[in-house]
């Protein structure tokens, strides 16, 4: 049976699914084994714009974690030198499918009910690093395992809410998706900073509007003042924006502005 993308039920996996291919790498482990890691810090960023703050929208809380024995050491004449160990960790990955609204007072809060999952995450702890140009092999201790392991889960827990999912389906083994998705998320980017310039601009123009409305009310030292000091705050954003006609129109208001108040005062 066919998967529907359209669904009721897809629609969280079907939005989050896509990965930015800048944000990931090609790794290859022991025996050959290659596959696609993606960054942890963008996985959370994903997570973060789905559902919100981390703690609020979504969190995991550690459920359990432990070090086990791995793989012996053996030399050449079969004798044990010791034994490889490894680092596990089990998450309870929640989230809250609706994401966060907010409130009138500016807040951020939850919206419906939570949704939970449990994963695990595990990582080499001790590993045995065999010797080269006729130095002795050695164990080594991998101080990041713990950190490594919750990343693991955590990037396993995060591909059952669609993020990151493409990757696990090995769809980045396809160059012409990759082709594609590098594409769309070029694409993407470009939307989200003409739609960011034009949120931009109109917060920009609102505040010289309002501003200019509170020049032609000055009558006094001390709201020229103020309103002097709101223009100098404002200036940067509007030379940033291009907006030559706004700064324009607040100079020549805080002119007229200047002149009404030294005559109220003379």
């Amino acid at each position: 049976m066919p998967i529907d993308p359209k669904a009721d039920t897809m629609l969280l996996w079907s939005r989050e699914e896509p990965t930015d291919p800048k944000y990931t790498k090609p790794f290859t482990r022991s025996g050959g084994f290659r596959g696609t890691a993606i960054n942890a810090t963008y996985v959370r960023k994903r997570l973060t714009h789905a559902f919100g703050p981390v703690g609020l929208g979504w969190g995991v809380e550690v459920l359990a974690d432990d070090v086990v024995p791995g793989a012996p050491v053996i030399d050449g004449s079969g004798r044990v030198l010791g034994q490889e160990s490894v680092q596990r960790m089990r998450i309870r990955f929640w989230y809250h499918p609706a994401g966060c609204r907010q409130g009138e007072d500016g807040a951020l809060a939850p919206l419906g009910p939570r949704a939970q999952s449990e994963q695990v995450g595990q990582t080499t702890y001790v590993s045995w690093r065999r010797g080269k140009n006729g130095e002795a092999g050695r164990f080594e201790t991998d101080e990041e395992a713990w950190k490594k392991s919750l990343t693991d889960a955590l990037t396993k827990a995060a591909s059952e809410v669609g993020i990151g999912a493409d990757v696990h389906l090995g769809r980045f083994d396809d160059v012409k998706y990759v082709e594609a998705r590098n594409q769309d998320a070029e694409a993407e980017q470009v939307a989200a900073e003409g739609a960011a310039r034009m949120g931009d601009l109109q917060e920009a123009r609102d505040n010289a509007t309002g501003l200019l409305e509170r020049l032609e009310a000055v009558t006094d030292g001390e709201g020229y003042n103020s309103a002097m000091a709101a223009a100098l705050k404002l200036r940067p954003s509007l030379l940033r924006l291009g907006l030559r006609e706004e700064i324009d129109a607040l100079r020549a208001a805080m002119e007229k502005a200047k002149r009404r108040v030294a005559k109220a005062a003379a």
